[in-house]
């Protein structure tokens, strides 16, 4: 598999018969590999997880899995996804948890890839100043705990997590409540608002020090990641 990160929770997965791009947002068209069917997968509504100018690239060997908070056409090449279901798609498996802030998160085997893209489903502890943000961070936790209880002893060959800068010290609250509960081969760092030089700072966090052999520097352009058959 070639993984290139376009941006922020953006990638573009290049697969010998297929190409999948997960949570594009941008203003350009994709300079997509040709002769290759391409699924476009949008986690949520949010304009850094999705665009509708996707929709312009149509439907010649090209489907779209979008979550039901977006608006737009439905049908054999638009298909709705919605929390907690199991979708077949030419020869793909996709399954959804529900995030705890909007949309789903993906699971997804393909070719004997099992891949993860954690969408907007993260551990969200914000600084708290008062009762009440400590009672949203709360309730978000809980909301994170229990998808995670869903997928507990799961593994993902790549897994795509937030790890969000604004949340300062609590930026791999997230990526860390994964590695507990499920096996991580492949680690793709994401939610980044252009503060790229947050891997820096996973590489070289302690706690991330059983997870730094597998956690991709994508800054450094695409990367050919070994087929987990082998």
């Amino acid at each position: 598999m070639k993984i290139t990160w376009i941006e922020h929770s953006s990638f573009l997965l290049e697969l010998p018969e297929r190409v999948l791009v997960l949570d594009y947002f941008g203003k350009t068209r994709l300079p997509l590999p040709a002769n290759k069917p391409v699924t476009f997968l949008a986690s949520h509504h949010h304009a850094d997880h999705y665009d509708k100018a996707i929709l312009e690239h149509g439907t010649d060997q090209i489907w779209y899995v979008l979550s039901r908070d977006i608006f737009g056409p439905q049908d054999e090449h638009h298909i709705k996804v919605k929390p907690h279901q199991r979708y077949e798609l030419n020869g793909m498996i996709i399954e959804t948890l529900k995030s705890n802030d909007e949309g789903v998160a993906f699971m997804i085997e393909v070719d004997g890839w099992r891949i993860l893209h954690a969408g907007d489903l993260n551990d969200w502890h914000w600084e708290e100043e008062n009762d009440q943000d400590r009672q949203e961070n709360e309730v978000l936790k809980r909301r994170f705990d229990r998808e995670l209880e869903r997928v507990a002893g799961r593994t993902f060959d790549l897994a795509m997590i937030p790890t969000d800068p604004r949340l300062n010290d609590g930026y791999n609250r997230g990526l860390l409540g994964w590695a507990k509960v499920c096996q991580l081969g492949w680690i793709a760092p994401m939610h980044t608002f252009g503060e790229n030089d947050v891997i820096d700072r996973l590489l070289q966090d302690p706690a991330c020090a059983e997870l730094r052999s597998r956690i991709l520097d994508l800054r450094k352009g695409p990367q050919v990641l070994e087929d987990p058959q082998r």
